[in-house]
């Protein structure tokens, strides 16, 4: 009886084990590396993208708004609301150490309206009364610095925050969005030029889709106003996450390298104690593509039992670090996603496919004859 492809490292495990915990410690240190870089990023696009999906921001080029500036905009049907804001950032534990979080200054009138386009709830005390130093922060930014209701934040009580000024949390938000919310009219109180009724800059809400409004814009108003839309913001983005996988790649590519030429070196010296079994195999009556198949489903098993070991053992780290590291300071890690399978698929098929080469080879030169006499 013919034995089924892959019983040789079945019943061979001290051979089979070492590249078995090869294989898996690798599909292991690329799956969480790549899902913790996936969650940077996401967190990124959170905080700095993910806003412009529901406006775009008008800024002014001088100390404020124009009338004649302004009436164009008013009178445009494709836009929804105008806001009239300020902004500043508070400072956030992030996965690299502190990150920003931005905190829109918003008018009484307008900050329910804001906070429900941003898909964002209230989901504790209140929000900031006009004309007051309140905030309210999103849940990450409480959990992250361990604030609580009634806690202060700023410059005045923490000189590494990025926040001026001294603030009273007031309310706890939730939601896609991860910022916080001031009083506008407080605001305008230390702002350092008086505005009056006019604006400083504006939150622009479409009518239907921010993309088609933005392209109803006056053809002059980049002369007087800065627009930063979702377009600027991707791009940021676009440009840190690409530097971000690049170096993943290249990591990735190193480690594949690096294994691929201890996988292939093992299974060679496998083989060559399999010499024998080879020989009475073709004079059986098995062909050369025959012996091949056999081999590359040998290579492709142990290959597959490895990568399915790294998920297990990946998974396992991922939440244990999310569990006790990342999520008591207010970060989300996800541990499945498309990302993951990106990064470390490629390990198991180019081990399968080098290792499976270095045998070919081998085979290609197989002498049965002089195997069966002992000559080889």
């Amino acid at each position: 009886m013919i034995p089924f492809p892959g019983t040789f490292y079945w019943r061979n495990k001290a051979r089979s084990v070492p590249l078995f915990i090869l294989i898996s410690l690798s599909v292991a240190v690329i799956g969480v590396v790549a899902t913790l870089t996936g969650s940077i990023l996401e967190s990124i696009y959170s905080a700095e993208v993910r806003p412009f999906e529901h406006f775009t921001l008008l800024i002014s080029k001088e100390l404020m708004i124009s009338e004649c500036t302004m009436r164009p905009l008013l009178d445009n049907p494709s836009i929804r609301l105008l806001v009239p804001f300020l902004d500043s950032s508070i400072r956030t534990k992030g996965f690299l150490g502190s990150e920003r979080r931005r905190v829109y200054a918003l008018p009484g009138e307008s900050m329910d309206f804001v906070l429900d386009a941003l898909s964002l709830e209230l989901t504790a005390g209140r929000l900031p009364i006009p004309g007051s130093n309140e905030i309210v922060l999103h849940e990450s930014i409480i959990n992250s610095r361990n604030l609580a209701i009634g806690s202060f934040v700023g410059q005045e009580v923490d000189q590494a925050d990025y926040l001026w000024g001294l603030f009273e949390v007031s309310g706890v938000i939730s939601g896609p969005v991860p910022i916080g919310a001031a009083s506008f009219e407080y605001f305008k109180q230390q702002w350092m030029f008086e505005l009056g009724d006019n604006a400083y800059a504006l939150m622009a809400f479409p009518t239907t889709v921010v993309q088609k409004m933005n392209e109803t814009f006056p053809t002059d108003i980049h002369e007087r106003l800065l627009i930063r839309d979702y377009d600027y913001a991707f791009e940021s983005y676009q440009s840190e996450s690409r530097e971000m996988d690049l170096l993943l790649w290249v990591v990735n590519i190193a480690i594949i390298g690096i294994i691929s030429l201890s996988m292939g070196m093992l299974n060679t010296i496998h083989f060559l104690t399999r010499m024998k079994e080879y020989g009475i195999l073709t004079l059986i009556g098995l062909d050369l593509n025959t012996l091949l198949r056999r081999t590359f489903l040998e290579v492709l098993i142990l290959s597959l039992w490895g990568f399915m070991g790294g998920i297990i053992i990946s998974w396992v780290l991922t939440w244990v670090v999310s569990k006790h590291i990342f999520s008591p300071r207010g970060i989300q890690v996800g541990i499945y996603s498309f990302r993951y399978l990106i990064y470390t698929l490629p390990i198991p098929l180019f081990l399968t496919v080098f290792s499976f080469l270095t045998i070919w080879w081998n085979i290609r030169q197989l002498d049965v004859i002089a195997v069966i006499e002992g000559r080889d």
